[in-house]
């Protein structure tokens, strides 16, 4: 998302400051993450301050041994997604 002009600016800072705003990813992982359709979370601190990452097998590839998952986050820190799967097993 781009905002054009300091009050579209203003508002969308609050609505992701207010959580009104669901950032929905699709990543490719390596490894089995799970069955398909079968749901996790990732619940470690980064940087000691909470971060929550929620995910959804798609499906799993064994000639890649991929998996594709649907991953929310229920909050933003850092390199959070790419740093809580690799933390579970999945760079």
């Amino acid at each position: 998302m781009i905002a054009h002009d300091r009050p579209s600016a203003g508002a969308l800072s609050r609505m992701f400051a207010e959580r009104r705003i669901v950032k929905r990813y699709r990543a490719e992982l390596r490894g089995r993450a799970g069955p398909e359709s079968s749901a996790g979370r990732i619940d470690l601190p980064l940087d000691g301050r909470a971060a929550t990452t929620e995910y959804r097998v798609v499906r799993y590839d064994p000639a890649t041994d991929t998996s594709l998952v649907d991953v929310v986050m229920r909050t933003g820190r850092r390199h959070q997604l790419r740093r809580h799967f690799a933390i579970a097993g999945f760079p």
